[in-house]
């Protein structure tokens, strides 16, 4: 990128802007929790509006590379924070990412603020440099994923269960293997952490939204997700694993396994494992081999592990 090209999209970005550094909208930069911006949960000035931009809530991307994955994954943008400091010193990737969002999102409020403000409004110590701001889009169910996944042209499908990591940096890590090995969808069990939380985009460097994902829950009415979730993979042609210690599993490298045209693994939350009644529904038990008499690995590094071998 050029100095002239630098300049250009600095002044077009200036054309852009808001004017005032205390518009009411700055509330969703700094002030609000994710819950509050998942539901919409804030008064004043600041919430004209949103709930109609944003049905489904609001998260937030704070870096240029989780901005364009989101860009990508088809979010729209709500509103942009970029420190004018860091775009004066000409941060290339920054600049590139908040021009994509403006040419993307052309109705997104675009606020230029120095450093001292950047930290206010944010309440962090130090600038990032540009948040973005975007709307949820309509939630994903279970079975559209599925059938969704069968208009791509593949050879081999797989799924990844998460059931109750309830670890935003496992959550992470677990969403950057997928993208990394090829994972085709994610599904989650409602008690799992929010992929879209902001230290999650964060820690995922914006993996999270690289992969189609949906929640897996069970049939209205209660009961345990794996009623209803294990029938639905199982109808969609999944063969399902479950990756535990259990006395019958098998290993992971087992060749059955890979010759699986539709591969589901599912994977439990450290410490408890997987349920009792997940391990029932599946059809095979999975364990990594592993050397020195050690039993298992944390589970975003047990997920690597197994994308890598069965993708």
């Amino acid at each position: 990128m050029t100095q002239s090209d630098i300049a250009s999209i600095i002044e077009s970005l200036r054309a852009h802007a808001a004017c005032s550094r205390d518009d009411a909208r700055l509330v969703v930069f700094g002030k609000l929790h994710d819950a509050e911006l998942r539901a919409c949960n804030f008064k004043g000035a600041g919430a004209c509006g949103v709930r109609e931009i944003a049905p489904h809530g609001l998260f937030v991307a704070e870096s240029p590379r989780a901005i364009e994955c989101a860009l990508r994954a088809g979010a729209t943008a709500f509103a942009v924070l970029l420190d004018e400091s860091v775009a004066l010193l000409a941060e290339p990737d920054i600049l590139q990412a908040v021009h994509h969002l403006i040419e993307a999102c052309p109705q997104a409020s675009l606020f230029l603020v120095g450093t001292k403000d950047f930290c206010r409004i944010t309440e962090y110590p130090v600038s990032r440099g540009v948040m973005a701001v975007f709307a949820r889009p309509k939630p994903q169910r279970a079975d559209e994923l599925l059938k969704s996944l069968e208009e791509k042209d593949a050879p081999k499908k797989r799924v990844c269960i998460i059931e109750d990591v309830t670890n935003y940096a496992n959550m992470a890590a677990i969403f950057k293997s997928a993208a990394a090995f090829g994972v085709d969808g994610v599904l989650i069990t409602p008690s799992c952490h929010d992929p879209w939380y902001r230290r999650c985009v964060r820690v995922s460097q914006g993996s999270v939204f690289e992969v189609p994902w949906a929640y897996i829950d069970a049939l209205e009415g209660g009961g345990h997700w794996s009623s209803f979730g294990i029938p639905l993979l199982r109808e969609a042609g999944y063969t399902i694993v479950a990756l535990a210690l259990e006395d019958d599993a098998l290993p992971l490298d087992d060749e059955h396994f890979k010759a699986c045209e539709k591969l589901a693994f599912v994977l439990g939350t450290e410490g408890e494992g997987l349920d009792g009644h997940t391990i029932a529904a599946c059809d095979y038990v999975a364990i990594i081999p592993m050397a020195n008499e050690v039993d298992s690995l944390n589970v975003a590094a047990a997920s690597a592990v197994a994308f890598w071998e069965l993708c």
